[in-house]
């Protein structure tokens, strides 16, 4: 009875069907029905295409179902009796429909974790990107473009979707008016009026042409009046009035409009409604006919939900994907960035700086262009730095030997010069002068030999012979040399093994003998002089220090120590330090110092031999 009760509703809003009539409370646009009485096909609904004969040799259990699969439909057979099959059949699920339903659980998760992202901190769901970098910027500008652009397309569609529903609706309707007006002209043109004509007769016709045209149909008299109705359900539930809509009764009767089609509701269903003049042979007009365009309302919400499903299954497998190339067009767009970035962060002025290849004559590539050429520039501005600084140092050192040597200079001439008077005045005393300036001048020219050779030891550097030696027996031979001088020396060896490098020995003798002879340098005339040298070892590095009670490093000079500046002054530092960090970094090592008035420390870490 189903299919039956179904058909006579065809047309028919569901709102308005009594769901005690229905008896089901699922949605049974999914489904097909047909019944067939002694096999053949009496009444069927829905999209499936049955049969007009049922097969024959089926097979039922003893409660009389079967069940057959028949290509893309599940199909559920119930025999009633003998003569009477009810078959119901539903669309089998495709893996597009699971991916449907993964689709939903996906969108529902994303916006789920959106949120969550927003309210906690707490990993996975903190989603607060840092757009400070600009690969997250480009991951974000692509997935916010993507997902703007599907709710956009969504919403585009959506309106055009409905605007062409209205559309056509609309054209069928019209259609459907036209061929009802000339169908009740047919039957009803040679009537100047309605009344006097018998309700029930208009009525079957109107319930006839209903059928015919899947519309319902009103007729209303020239006062807006209802006359029939091929649904008197309608008016007897009260859901319309038996009266023309006002809207559509002015613009007939007042405007003269020729028809009129607008949107009416009854409840939250909206429907359109059409209304034109009903004129009899004689051109008059008699009466209003209405059209309520009940049938398929529904097909616009099952054509965007049709939509809105697709779309959804297109946009997450497109939103992954844009994920995905979000992620590798970033990291390929910001790669040169970030090597550029490093290549910038590992620039020293002097150094051997590596330029960047890039083949694309983009801007990327103009930024490499430009950072090569800059590379470039930096090596030219530290050749001419190093250059300049080193005519500086040379012109400073010149002056300073210059000064240096005037100093021995002046009393070799005043020694002569008295000697000259005194050869002049013929003095009794000649011999005694004789020998004293005689003896001036070797003391001055000792100290320009001094100065020359030391200045000659510092511009050249002999060529290193370098050679296994024992840290400790090197520095125990330089301690040798001092003990004869006025001074107390100790020396403490933490190493527990021998402390073997590779090194020229005469430098390692230079180094030592020097910051030696600096610390003796450093001692005033009142006080006892005390030097403590002591070595300790590690895996990878030795360590000497030499610390003397000296009266230390004025602060003024500090940081001039190891610069060569050149003094034959007592307490001066001379050359002599300039060539220990010579030496020292030649044995790619380290050299410190900490100093007060109660003496200085240096601190010597050089690498060991394995």
């Amino acid at each position: 009875m189903l299919p039956k009760l179904l058909s006579n509703n065809e047309g028919y809003p569901e709102l308005l069907l009594n769901e005690k009539e229905i008896g089901l409370p699922a949605n049974m646009s999914k489904y097909s029905f047909a019944k067939y009485k002694k096999g053949k096909l009496v009444n069927n609904f829905g999209d499936y295409n049955f049969s007009l004969e049922i097969e024959k040799g089926l097979h039922f259990n003893n409660a009389g179902f079967l069940i057959l699969h028949k290509s893309n439909q599940h199909q559920l057979y119930f025999q009633s009796d003998k003569n009477t099959t009810v078959i119901l059949s539903s669309i089998h699920k495709t893996i597009f429909d699971y991916l449907t339903t993964f689709s939903y659980y996906f969108i529902c998760f994303s916006i789920l974790s959106f949120i969550l992202g927003l309210i906690f901190k707490i990993e996975p769901f903190n989603w607060r990107i840092a757009l400070s970098d600009f690969s997250a910027k480009i991951q974000v500008f692509i997935v916010v473009s993507t997902f703007l652009s599907f709710v956009l397309f969504g919403l585009g569609t959506s309106y055009y979707i409905e605007k062409q529903n209205v559309e056509q609706n609309t054209k069928n309707l019209k259609e459907k008016l036209q061929s009802v007006v000339a169908e009740l002209i047919n039957i009803f043109g040679n009537k100047d009026t309605f009344e006097g004509v018998n309700p029930n007769f208009i009525t079957n016709f109107l319930i006839k042409y209903s059928n015919v045209f899947y519309v319902d149909i009103n007729l209303y008299d020239t006062s807006g009046k209802l006359i029939a109705t091929s649904r008197p359900e309608i008016i007897e539930s009260g859901l319309i009035s038996n009266r023309i809509n006002p809207h559509a009764y002015q613009s007939l009767i007042f405007h003269k409009k020729t028809s009129f089609i607008h949107d009416e509701s009854i409840g939250n269903m909206d429907y359109l409604s059409a209304y034109v003049p009903f004129r009899n042979d004689d051109n008059k007009v008699i009466a209003y006919l209405n059209l309520p365009y009940f049938a398929k309302q529904n097909q616009l919400e099952k054509e965007l939900s049709k939509f809105f499903t697709a779309l959804i299954n297109i946009y997450a497998l497109l939103f992954l994907v844009s994920i995905a190339i979000a992620v590798v067009f970033a990291n390929y767009i910001s790669e040169p960035l970030r090597l550029i970035k490093e290549k910038i962060g590992a620039l020293q002025l002097g150094k051997s700086n590596e330029f960047i290849e890039w083949q694309s004559n983009d801007e990327i590539g103009s930024l490499v262009k430009e950072y090569n050429k800059k590379v470039l520039d930096l090596e030219k501005s530290a050749k001419l730095l190093a250059k300049s600084e080193r005519e500086s140092a040379w012109r400073e050192m010149a002056k300073q030997v210059a000064h240096e040597i005037k100093n021995p200079l002046t009393p070799m001439k005043l020694s002569i010069q008295h000697l000259e008077r005194s050869v002049e005045k013929d003095s009794t005393d000649l011999p005694e002068r004789i020998k004293r300036t005689a003896k001036t001048l070797v003391e001055q020219i000792d100290t320009l030999t001094h100065i020359a050779n030391e200045f000659s030891n510092f511009a050249k550097m002999p060529k290193t012979f370098e050679q296994q030696l024992n840290l400790i027996e090197v520095l125990e031979n330089v301690i040798d040399l001092y003990k004869n001088e006025q001074v107390e020396i100790t020396f403490e060896n933490k190493c527990s093994k021998e402390a073997i490098l590779f090194a020229d020995k005469d430098q390692l003798n230079r180094l030592f003998s020097n910051l030696i002879k600096n610390a003796i340098q450093a001692f005033s005339d009142n006080k006892l002089g005390k030097i403590d040298i002591a070595t300790s070892c590690n895996k990878n590095n030795y360590t000497i220090t030499i610390t003397d009670n000296g009266i230390g490093i004025p602060d003024d000079v500090k940081d001039k120590i190891f610069t060569p500046n050149f003094t034959t002054k007592s307490t001066g530092m001379g050359l002599g330090l300039a060539m220990v960090k010579n030496i020292v970094d030649t044995l790619n090592g380290t050299i410190e110092f900490t100093t007060s008035n109660k003496g200085t420390t240096f601190k010597i870490d050089l690498p060991a031999s394995a």
